[in-house]
């Protein structure tokens, strides 16, 4: 329960309330942490309520705002920033996925849409000149109490950026570039209270950043966590009046978001008191902001005869998003992940010996019943290039155990590699972890020197540092079909029925 402040002391507290890794998620939707959760338009709602009730509030993203639905597909971002505006977002941190579809150029195009949301990033910076992209922080005044809010990008969120989106820039050490900030805010603003948005990630580094002593409460993005997570506490002796440093390991979609309010002592500001830390989920308790329905309805009639575009007929039971995420583990595919390695197959001619995808890709699935347009583009929403690779059988089998270390780690399924026309037997041991057992191509043997006809995106090739022999000539069957998603839209639209009857 919260406690209940005098006028005075309200006077001279704050309320935090952030979301990261929303993902152009304005619908509610289902989610490991339970059904129906989450909709921009119930979101303005709860920050509505949240501002009658605590006065003093600063509303913050740690990024991630871009990609995952048709939203941002056909508006580049123009609908996600414009949403922040009008929900009275004071700062952003850039994530990986806001480069995408058009790198730095479209986000600053799109984030003129926002003006009073400010991007922050204080460890990339221009190849040219060596300038800062974003600006480091920002100084919040809010009602007297000073706030320095910094934003960090994670170094996993660098490695998986796509290379065409960070040519020009040049990445900084997150632990240093937040070092060099916080002297830097020490020595010239002292604030009250120092915050990092750091789109990191706890399993990636935020831990390692909480017990530099730096921040009083870091806001972590990038992980996704599959259940609504609480706040953590790093104890690293900060002389704060807690000791340590807060963190919030984040959430996705916008199913629900961080709060924490805080008081501050009016004679020793650097006496810090938590009054609420909490994770609030944001469910059918709040109804939708009229507003924010009418203004996703404008955006959403003008894209709607394509988007409803009927496909084919799903007959698997198996091709959801959750039963690939519970199912990944000592598998070299799965029903969804198949699906897709076959569209990637069927491209060129003649096919290829084996289709690869990383499963950190597939962003959604598939139902039983109706596969529309719309369904399509959730399930891959990139614009990912199509390549075809001649690969060593050697450097497959090295793929494979790099596979198999990846399934031990905690961070999830992202950067496992699903396959089809290669079977791979993993064996699970006690003591060694997962081992490569046998390996099969088409039904024959893997041969360590003879090499195969793979086909994946370039963003494997690029952020994965796949080591290939060489890319040959290939004649695709659609010249039209630039990237994987508009693949994926022909490969469906020709199956017509996808599982039972029809093919994978």
């Amino acid at each position: 329960m919260e406690s209940e402040q005098n006028s005075e002391e309200e006077s001279f507290s704050v309320t935090f309330l952030v979301s990261n890794d929303l993902h152009s998620q304005h619908v509610p939707f289902d989610t490991d942490a339970g059904p129906n959760l989450g909709g921009t338009a119930r979101r303005a709602t709860y920050l509505s309520e949240q501002r009658r009730k605590h006065g003093n509030v600063v509303v913050l993203d740690v990024g991630d705002a871009f990609l995952g639905s048709d939203y941002f597909t056909f508006f580049d971002g123009e609908v996600e920033m414009k949403l922040f505006d009008a929900l009275g977002y004071e700062a952003m941190a850039v994530g990986n996925h806001d480069f995408d579809q058009g790198g730095l150029s479209n986000l600053l195009k799109q984030s003129a849409h926002s003006p009073n949301t400010t991007l922050l990033c204080a460890n990339l910076r221009k190849k040219s000149n060596f300038e800062m992209v974003f600006q480091p922080f920002k100084l919040i005044n809010a009602n007297g109490i000073k706030i320095a809010v910094v934003g960090l990008f994670g170094m996993d969120a660098w490695n998986v950026t796509p290379r065409e989106y960070k040519e020009d820039l040049l990445y900084e050490n997150l632990e240093e570039a937040a070092v060099r900030v916080c002297k830097h805010l020490e020595e010239n603003s002292k604030p009250d209270i120092y915050v990092c948005l750091s789109h990191t990630g706890v399993h990636r580094g935020d831990r390692d950043l909480a017990q530099l002593g730096l921040f009083d409460i870091i806001f972590s993005g990038h992980d996704h966590g599959r259940n609504i997570e609480d706040w953590e506490f790093i104890n690293n002796k900060r002389k704060n009046g807690f000791g340590g440093t807060l963190l919030h390991p984040g959430n996705w979609g916008g199913r629900a978001m961080a709060k924490l309010k805080i008081r501050i002592n009016k004679n020793s500001r650097d006496e810090l008191t938590v009054i609420t830390k909490c994770t609030d989920i944001i469910d059918s308790s709040y109804e939708d902001d009229q507003s924010v329905v009418e203004f996703l309805e404008y955006y959403k009639d003008k894209y709607m005869h394509i988007a409803e575009e009927h496909l084919a007929v799903c007959h698997h039971e198996n091709m959801t998003k959750d039963h690939l995420k519970n199912n990944y583990r000592l598998q070299a595919s799965h029903p969804l992940s198949e699906y897709i390695c076959n569209a990637l197959r069927s491209f060129f001619s003649p096919p290829a010996d084996i289709g690869m995808v990383n499963l950190g890709g597939i962003r959604d699935g598939m139902s039983k019943g109706a596969v529309t347009w719309s369904t399509v583009n959730r399930i891959w929403p990139f614009n990912d290039e199509l390549h075809l690779c001649e690969i060593p059988g050697k450097s497959l089998r090295q793929i494979a155990e790099r596979n198999a270390n990846r399934m031990m780690m905690s961070q999830g399924s992202g950067m496992v590699y699903h396959f089809s026309g290669l079977e791979i037997e993993y064996i699970e041991d006690e003591k060694k972890g997962i081992l490569v057992g046998r390996m099969e191509v088409n039904g024959e043997v893997l041969k360590s020197e003879q090499t195969y006809r793979v086909s994946m995106t370039r963003f494997l090739i690029e952020n994965d540092m796949i080591e290939i022999s060489d890319t040959p000539e290939y004649d695709p069957h659609n010249t039209h079909v630039k990237n994987l998603r508009d693949l994926l839209i022909l490969h469906t639209r020709n199956c017509q029925e996808i599982g039972g009857k029809g093919l994978i």
